[in-house]
């Protein structure tokens, strides 16, 4: 009976020990951090028509970005620039940062490259955030997605609240 707490934690021990093999194994059999292995949706992609010039505006919940481009063979030329929403502007004092990437797809949605656009710090949610760039696109290029992340602040005297903002549009296949 004396060493029945003994034997109980080494076996104890024993099977958490295994457990976590188990989990730590099958997580690693599920998890991709390749961009390319996925996919963008058609209603997320904007057409790039080679040797045309074109300007838009795409929205979601919290921005805004209206983008201009001309595509000559594989170089793009694009600026805008990417504003906040009311859900920003309405409830946050600050944007801590934020990142503009565009994605380059093929004809099947098929993840090409990421690139940034812009990227900022410290910013007032009202500010619109400038970008321009000068790309060369990868082979077999038909569209482009947008991404975007960020973190927006509210301080005050009973006040520091931080929620950090996020569009993904890359699927898995």
């Amino acid at each position: 009976m004396k060493d029945y707490p003994e034997r109980f934690a080494r076996i104890s021990g024993r099977l958490m020990g295994a457990f976590l093999v188990l989990v730590l194994t099958a997580a690693c059999q599920t998890i991709s951090l390749d961009y390319r292995s996925g996919r963008v949706l058609e209603q997320d992609r904007i057409a790039l028509p080679d040797n045309a010039e074109q300007q838009g505006v795409w929205k979601t919940r919290e921005a805004v970005v209206e983008y201009r481009f001309a595509r000559r063979g594989n170089e793009l030329k694009i600026s805008g620039v990417m504003k906040f929403a009311e859900p920003i502007t309405n409830n946050f004092s600050g944007i801590e940062h934020s990142h503009l990437d565009a994605i380059f797809v093929n004809p099947q949605g098929k993840v090409l490259e990421i690139r940034g656009l812009m990227s900022s710090a410290f910013a007032h949610p009202e500010s619109p955030q400038k970008f321009e760039n000068r790309l060369s696109l990868p082979p077999g290029t038909e569209s482009l997605a947008f991404s975007y992340q960020g973190r927006a602040f509210s301080s005050g005297l009973d006040n520091n609240d931080l929620y950090s903002f996020w569009y993904y549009p890359i699927h898995p296949k």
